[in-house]
C-alpha cells in the first residue's frame, strides 16, 4: 500500500504540473484583446495602402501606412503611426491646403471685395464729401479721369439787378452778379473769380 500510495501520489503531482502548463500555455483576455487589435491593425493598413495608392499614387514611403508591424510593437504606437499616415493622405488630397492661406486673410479678402462694390457705387453718387471721395479713389486706386464725369454744375446767370447785399444802402450799388451758394447779390468789391472746376470742387460739394 506504501508503495501504491507513493505511486499515486507522484501521479497526482504530474498530472498537477501538466495542468499548470497547459493554463500558462492558454492565452490571457488581454493577451486576447491585443491579437484582435494587432489583426484590426493589419487589416486598416493594409486598406489605408490601398486607398493611398488610389488617391496619390507618388505618396512618399514616410506617409504611407505601415501594413506590417513587428510583434514588439506597442499596439497604440501602432494606431498613432496609421492616424498619422491618414492625415499625411488627407493633408495632400486636399486642394486648397496648398494655397497656404489662414481663414482669417480668406474671410478679409472676401469682405474687401464686397466693400469695393458699395465704393465704386458711393463714387457715383452726387454730393459725396471731397474728403471721402478722395479716401475711396485712394483705396480703390483709381484716378478721377476714369471715373464717369458728373454733370458739372453751371452757375445760373440772373439778368436782374439787384443792390449788393455787403455793401448796404448807404453806397446803394447795383449788380447782376449773384452768389451760386446763397443766392445774394455781390458787386465786384465782394467777389473772387473762380473757374468752373474749383467751384464744382469747393463751392458745390459739401465739407466734412
Amino acid at each position: 500500500m506504501d508503495a501504491q500510495s507513493q505511486r499515486v501520489a507522484r501521479w497526482l503531482e504530474e498530472t498537477d504540473e501538466e495542468e499548470e502548463n497547459d493554463l500558462e500555455d492558454l492565452p490571457s483576455s488581454e493577451d486576447e484583446e491585443d491579437c484582435c487589435l494587432e489583426e484590426r491593425h493589419d487589416s486598416e493598413s493594409e486598406q489605408e495602402s490601398d486607398v493611398g495608392e488610389q488617391i496619390i499614387p507618388d505618396t512618399p514611403s514616410a506617409l504611407q501606412p505601415l501594413s506590417e508591424s513587428s510583434s514588439d510593437e506597442d499596439v497604440p504606437l501602432a494606431n498613432l503611426r496609421i492616424y498619422k499616415s491618414k492625415s499625411g493622405l488627407k493633408w495632400q488630397a486636399t486642394p486648397y491646403r496648398t494655397s497656404r492661406k489662414s481663414r482669417r486673410d480668406y474671410l478679409r479678402s472676401v469682405a474687401i471685395e464686397l466693400i469695393k462694390a458699395q465704393m465704386r457705387q458711393r463714387l457715383m453718387t452726387k454730393n459725396l464729401p471731397r474728403t471721402i471721395k478722395d479716401k475711396i479713389m485712394m483705396f480703390l486706386e483709381v484716378k478721377e479721369s476714369n471715373l464717369v464725369p458728373e454733370d458739372e454744375v453751371i452757375p445760373k446767370k440772373r439778368t436782374k439787378t439787384a443792390r449788393c447785399y455787403d455793401c448796404g444802402r448807404a453806397k446803394d450799388r447795383s449788380t447782376r452778379t449773384f452768389c451760386q451758394k446763397c443766392q445774394k447779390p455781390v458787386c465786384n468789391d465782394h467777389k473772387y473769380p473762380v473757374c468752373l472746376g474749383c467751384y464744382n470742387k469747393y463751392v458745390t460739394e459739401p465739407k466734412e
